[in-house]
Parts: C-alpha cells; sequence; structure tokens
C-alpha cells in the first residue's frame, strides 16, 4: 500500500509559524529584562541618563506588549483557534518594539562615544536586536515590521542630528543591523522549511497509522471470514476441524454433541425460493445461539457444517441437559415461518445427540451424533435420538 500524504496547506504553515514564534517570545523575556535592568542602572553615570531612562521604560512597554500579544498567540493555539489576529498584533508590538530599540541609540548618534560609558549602550543594542530578529524569524512580516521599524527610526535620528562623532557609528550600525535582518530572512526560510518537514511527516504518519488500522481491521475481517460461515455467522466446517471447540472444559470434562439437520429444505428452496430459504438458515442460526446463550458455560460452540446441517457442542453438558436443549431449539424452529413473515412454511429438524468423552476427538463424537441422527430422519424426522451408548 502506498501512502501518499497530503502537503501542508499555508493555513497549516502559518499556524506552525505562530507557535514558533509563541515559543521563542516566551524566551525573548529572558534577555530582554536583564538588558532593561542594565540600561537603566547605568544612566546615573551617564551625563544624558535622563533620556536613557526613558528609552528604557519605552523598552520595559515594548517588552510587556510584545508578551501580551505572545500570551494571546499561545492560548489561541492551545484552543485550536485562528491566530491571524494575534499575529498581527503581534507584528505591530514588534514594529514599536524596534522603534525603541532605535531610540536607546539616539545619545549615540548626538554624543558619539565622547563617553566610554556610552559604548555599553552600543553593546547593549548590538547584542538585543540580533537576539529579536530570531524570534522574528518565525515570519517575514515580523521582521518587515521590526527591521522596518528599527531602520526608520535610526534614519530619522540621523537626518535629525548629522553630527560628525555620532553619523558614522550610526550608519555603521544601520548596515549590521541590515545584514542582521538579511540574515534572518535566511533563517525563516530553513524555518520555514523544516516547518514544512514536520508537517509532512506528522501527516505521513498519520496516514501510515490509518492505514495500519485498516490493514489490522481487514485482517480481522479476513480472519473472521475464513472461520466463520458468511450466511450465518456461526463457525464453519473448517475451523469447527481445525481450530474450534478445544475449550479446557472439553478436554477435562467433556460434554455432548448436537447433530442437526433442518427437514425438507430442498423443498423450501424449491418452492419458495433460495431468498427464503437463507433467511431460515440465519433464523436456524439465531435459534442456535439462544440455546448457547441459555447454557452454563461460554465453552459451547454452534456450527454450520454445509447446506442445511449444523452441529452444537454444548460443553460439560450431560445428556440429560443436551436431550433438554434439543427439544428446547426443535421447538424453537417450529416458530421460524412466524419469525420470518411466511405463515403457510413449516420448519422442524432431526437432531442426534451423541457424548464427547474428555480427550475425545470431536470428530468421533460428531460422527455418532450423525448416526443418531439418521435414525431420527429413517423414524419419521422432526425428532431428537440419542447415539447408543
Amino acid at each position: 500500500m502506498l501512502v501518499e500524504p497530503a502537503q501542508p496547506s499555508r493555513e497549516e504553515l502559518f499556524a506552525e509559524g505562530a507557535r514558533v514564534l509563541a515559543e521563542r517570545e516566551r524566551l525573548s523575556l529572558l534577555v530582554n529584562l536583564p538588558g532593561i535592568v542594565f540600561i537603566a542602572a547605568l544612566s546615573p553615570f551617564l551625563s544624558y541618563g535622563r533620556f536613557v531612562l526613558v528609552a528604557a521604560a519605552l523598552r520595559a512597554a515594548a517588552v510587556a506588549l510584545t508578551r501580551w500579544r505572545g500570551k494571546l498567540a499561545r492560548r489561541a493555539i492551545e484552543r485550536n483557534q485562528a491566530v491571524e489576529a494575534q499575529v498581527a498584533g503581534f507584528a505591530r508590538s514588534l514594529g514599536f518594539a524596534g522603534f525603541t530599540w532605535a531610540l536607546v541609540l539616539w545619545p549615540i548618534a548626538r554624543f558619539g562615544l565622547s563617553e566610554p560609558l556610552g559604548a555599553l549602550l552600543v553593546v547593549y543594542v548590538g547584542v538585543g536586536v540580533p537576539l529579536i530578529v530570531v524570534m522574528a524569524a518565525a515570519m517575514p512580516r515580523l521582521l518587515v515590521s521590526f527591521g522596518g521599524c528599527l531602520l526608520a527610526t535610526l534614519s530619522a535620528i540621523i537626518a535629525i542630528e548629522r553630527t560628525a562623532a555620532g553619523t558614522p557609528l550610526m550608519l555603521a550600525l544601520m548596515g549590521l543591523f541590515v545584514c542582521v535582518l538579511l540574515g534572518g530572512y535566511g533563517m525563516h526560510r530553513q524555518q520555514a522549511e523544516v516547518s514544512r518537514t514536520m508537517l509532512e511527516n506528522n501527516k505521513l504518519a498519520d496516514a501510515l497509522a490509518e492505514a495500519n488500522a485498516e490493514l489490522a481491521d481487514a485482517l480481522s475481517h479476513a480472519e473472521f471470514l475464513s472461520q466463520r460461515d458468511p450466511l450465518t455467522g456461526l463457525l464453519n466446517r473448517r475451523a469447527f476441524f481445525e481450530e474450534g471447540c478445544r475449550s479446557e472444559t472439553l478436554l477435562c470434562e467433556g460434554g455432548q454433541v448436537l447433530a442437526i439437520d433442518l427437514d425438507h429444505f430442498k423443498a423450501i428452496n424449491d418452492r419458495f425460493g433460495h431468498a427464503v430459504g437463507d433467511r431460515v438458515l440465519a433464523a436456524a442460526a439465531d435459534c442456535m445461539r439462544e440455546i448457547v446463550h441459555d447454557q452454563p458455560g461460554d465453552d459451547h460452540c454452534a456450527v454450520r457444517l454445509g447446506g442445511e446441517e449444523f452441529a452444537l457442542v454444548l460443553a460439560g453438558a450431560d445428556r440429560t441437559a443436551a436431550i433438554g436443549a434439543a427439544e428446547s431449539l426443535r421447538r424453537l424452529f417450529a416458530t421460524i415461518p412466524a419469525e420470518i413473515g411466511t405463515a403457510d412454511l413449516s420448519v422442524s429438524a432431526s437432531i442426534g445427540v451423541a457424548a464427547l468423552d474428555p480427550g475425545q476427538d470431536v470428530a468421533t463424537a460428531l460422527h455418532n451424533a450423525d448416526e443418531a441422527l439418521y435414525r431420527a430422519k429413517h423414524g419419521g424426522r422432526d425428532q431428537v435420538v440419542q447415539a447408543a451408548a
């Protein structure tokens, strides 16, 4: 069986990208908070410390907004809801984050590295921005939103300040960030391929599991058909002699075998047709199942030997119980015409009963029951006859 899973849809790839984004956002908090605390602690030692504090506060607001959007996205994913709106909101929050990262560098654009500690702001942004790009690489729109706002804000700052001390450094940083964003896009393409492969593998695993389940059902059905008569659902002749009726009760206690033959069944087929004849056989099997159900124990079996011939093995039963079961079965057969709605039909059976001694071959006991069955037929049919002791 060739299993070819369907290709992942755009919606599935989008949902997988959202899942990756939500997981990366959870980890980004560990990077952002220490950095914000660091630049806030650095501000008292800088002449432009107040501006750095404002930038730190805006960075904290951006982190909180991104965190909230990430939480909404994870909740939608857990509930199998659409995440398009959450991802759009997340893109806007990353745009604001790009704006706040650029603001941290504004003092550098004005004063350059005139204060040595200012270099730590450059390091902070130079390390933090690539980490945010790694998170945003889950989806192109996030890279565009974050990178676009970051570069646009840096360009505006450079245009406003235009200082000899800060402009060259800011341009170098912009070039660095462009390279980082391009690397992030390359990372996105790799991640998209990984996601596609993972989704294809998941679909393949699901398809294989479904195919295996169908194969197991087919094998189980084939095994059932190999052991059961398709019309009546009873054990068939091959299963009866090769596999059936080998219970512990029969081996240790023995039981009784009933050989059953429906009287004048050919006449029923000739007069009423084979469709009615099949209904009679199926109803006869139901009668046998009813008798089995009424017997104590669970090791009995009912068999269709072929045509209108049946057998019933009652494990652990004595002769009296077997005769009683045979008479009950004969009476049930008489009710078949009413059950199938054919009033002018008559159904009866000749039944032979023989003992099955502990450890005895079932075929031998059935042969003895068959001899009793023939005597029942020769004796006028519609009766139960015991085999000679």
